[in-house]
């Protein structure tokens, strides 16, 4: 699933936050052509995409653009 993504020509991402054990973690939505990942993780940074993006080569890659 993972790979799909990566390689799609277009990657949309978002995250929002969601509760975990009474505690604020985020949710992160990557989706590619015909695959979508959500992933589940205690940070909102920068490092999170980075990691579920490595290698990805994109065209287009769609977001609301912050900070992280």
């Amino acid at each position: 699933m993972l790979e799909r993504i990566r390689a799609s020509r277009v990657i949309c991402a978002d995250e929002t936050s969601a509760r975990v054990a009474s505690r604020t973690w985020w949710e992160w939505g990557f989706a590619g052509e015909g695959t979508v990942l959500h992933e589940l993780a205690e940070s909102r940074a920068k490092s999170v995409p980075e990691r579920v993006m490595v290698g990805a080569h994109r065209e287009v890659w769609v977001a609301d653009l912050f900070g992280s």
